[in-house]
């Protein structure tokens, strides 16, 4: 990924945050809002849809995620498509969109009602329902109604011919790349409870860097024995691609041969 932005004619990043691995190669830097200084729907894997409003104002020229892809958008000449004064119209643009093969459906959900309280899809127009619990519910609402050959309707419609969950067998395949002579382990990487993703949300809160202040190695201890490592030692780990050196956690969390580090500090720890 390095190799690629460095030969990159032109970098143009979007983010938060100045100092970043990516904005060290970028020529140009839009700088973003947070979540909490813009207004906006957030949907979660559950379906629920809640209407974050903004907290504080953005500093100096920062604009949320809408506003600097609409403002690029009219600068290309898109104007006419990309015209909206604010959150609320992006929102009602997106549903307007409904399908009903599928049963997305966001039709019922209005930006007034996401003010007073979180709402879930599917919701069809006139739902008063404040949770919609069932995906593929079979009652052509929000997904066209399904009959089966006897002209019964199944109380759940998957988005297949027959109405049925179709599952996917994939042939097995070998690894890539097996643990050899050179490199006899194998690395395994994780989450800590206290961070996020690579610590965008997460990474500048003093009390979770407390419960967590920097990434580690676990290791078994009978490999732990056999390498004569003990806890908190500085240990080297390499691989064909890259390396890093950690403190050692010592803990049968980890299986012998295995070793694991969490992957949140990312280019910030090794190379």
């Amino acid at each position: 990924v390095h190799d690629g932005l460095r030969k990159a004619e032109l970098v143009i990043t979007q983010d938060a945050f100045l100092d970043t691995e990516t904005n060290r190669h970028a020529d140009i830097l839009l700088p973003a809002a947070l979540w909490a200084e813009g207004e906006g729907v957030m949907i979660n894997s559950e379906r629920n849809l809640t209407l974050m409003p903004r907290a504080v104002e953005p500093p100096g020229q920062s604009l949320p995620d809408w506003q600097i892809i609409a403002r690029v958008a009219c600068a290309m000449g898109y104007a006419d498509a990309f015209d909206y004064p604010n959150a609320e119209a992006v929102y009602e643009e997106i549903r307007r969109f409904h399908n009903p093969s599928t049963g997305y459906d966001l039709r019922g959900i209005g930006y007034a009602e996401l003010r007073t309280q979180p709402r879930q899809w599917p919701c069809a127009p006139g739902s008063q329902q404040q949770r919609s619990p069932l995906r593929y519910l079979n009652d052509g609402s929000s997904q066209a109604l399904l009959l089966d050959a006897r002209g019964g309707r199944p109380a759940l419609a998957f988005p297949t011919a027959s109405g049925k969950a179709r599952f996917f067998a994939r042939p097995w395949l070998p690894a890539a790349e097996l643990p050899d002579d050179d490199y006899p382990m194998v690395l395994n990487t994780g989450r800590v409870q206290h961070q996020w993703h690579t610590l965008t949300k997460t990474g500048k809160v003093p009390t979770l860097n407390k419960l967590e202040p920097g990434p580690y190695l676990e290791i078994h201890p009978e490999d732990a024995a056999r390498l004569g490592v003990a806890e908190k030692d500085q240990v080297a780990v390499r691989s064909r691609r890259g390396h890093a050196v950690l403190p050692a956690r010592i803990s049968d969390r980890v299986m012998p041969g295995d070793c694991c580090a969490p992957f949140h500090w990312n280019d910030l720890i090794g190379e």
